[in-house]
């Protein structure tokens, strides 16, 4: 639709690496529903993060461990919700396994490699 449509500050996101902090989003937002990557959404995603600031060579060449990572993050914290969900909470917790797809995804293609 090319509309803007919201505004991410990354400056409270992660106060280490701030590679971590795109493969947390790569990982939220490029992958649909039905767990299958969107390359249209990756692409907009990065190419108007490196307006501001462009990644580099070594964090390209690091994204597959890191986009593992933080799939495992995820992963751990909604199995953790999902195995100690208090009785009568009023949030759902997600489903984990959203997680274990997008985690054996990144296992299996490096798209970093091709796409940037």
């Amino acid at each position: 639709d090319n509309q803007f449509s919201g505004l991410i500050d990354f400056y409270f996101s992660c106060y280490d690496f701030l590679a971590y902090d795109i493969a947390i989003t790569v990982n939220a937002w490029c992958f649909n529903d039905k767990g299958k990557f969107d390359n249209d959404k990756f692409q907009s995603l990065i190419v108007g993060y490196q307006v501001n600031r462009l990644l580099s060579h070594d964090e390209k060449q690091s994204m597959p461990v890191i986009l593992r990572g933080a799939a495992i993050r995820i992963l751990i914290t909604r199995l953790y919700d999902q195995l100690y969900h208090p009785a009568g909470a009023f949030v759902i917790p997600k489903d984990p396994l959203e997680y274990f797809s997008i985690l054996q995804f990144h296992q299996t293609h490096n798209f970093f490699e091709v796409n940037i």
